[in-house]
């Protein structure tokens, strides 16, 4: 924008030179006319060179727009199906709340568990909210993993049935990439590959305990 600003008043300048030019007296016709042609060139490559510039400009916010919808797209997509698998017959939905110009407006999340039909996600519980946040990070997460998540206590909210479904999905999550959780339900720890448990046993003094959860699991297994 400050470029295509510049270029206008370069315009506008050598548009005024030739005004002044042609009002001009007492200049001989030659050197009249040699002026009138160097900036009537000026004018014309400044205009030539400001709709290049304004095409570039459009061509950029052409590919920005399709590459943004396509990532909104793939992600939406996402959304709905992560949604739907933590929370059954559930529906959920990511919009946008200016269709034809994405970046004028913003993303709207249409949640939906199953028996609700909420308008706004100020009207879901605590659990249904931590649902649908953590629909739409593994819907991102799925479209371009990060090296690593770091989740405090995500499920401090949910019921048992729900802290189920959602360590399932983070299992499988983490094929791709590596979780570490804050967690205090069982349903979640059962199903980590490490735990580590810190404790104070004196006070002002902390010890850790790791623990290996697939090889206590064969041991239980092999004494069994």
């Amino acid at each position: 924008l400050c470029f295509y600003i510049l270029f206008l008043c370069f315009v506008f300048q050598a548009e005024d030179g030739i005004r002044d030019l042609v009002r001009s007296r007492g200049l001989g016709d030659v050197y009249k006319r040699q002026r009138y042609n160097t900036l009537k060139l000026r004018r014309d490559t400044l205009i030539d060179e400001k709709d290049a510039i304004l095409n570039f400009i459009s061509e950029v916010e052409k590919e920005k727009s399709e590459v943004f919808l396509k990532t909104f797209n793939e992600i939406a997509s996402n959304f709905s199906e992560i949604f739907s698998e933590i929370s059954p017959d559930g529906t959920a939905q990511l919009l946008l709340e200016v269709e034809d110009n994405p970046f004028e407006g913003g993303v709207i999340i249409d949640a939906k568990p199953l028996g609700k039909n909420v308008r706004t996600a100020v009207a879901l519980s605590g659990g249904e909210k931590a649902i649908t946040a953590l629909s739409l990070i593994f819907a991102i997460q799925r479209h371009k993993p990060s090296p690593f998540y770091i989740l405090d206590e995500v499920d401090a909210n949910l019921d048992d049935a729900n802290v189920e479904r959602t360590a399932d999905m983070i299992k499988r999550q983490a094929e791709k990439t590596q979780f570490i959780l804050i967690t205090l339900r069982e349903g979640m720890m059962s199903r980590a590959d490490r735990l580590f448990g810190v404790s104070m046993y004196k006070k002002g003094l902390s010890s850790m305990v790791a623990l290996e959860v697939e090889k206590v699991v064969s041991q239980e297994e092999a004494l069994a």
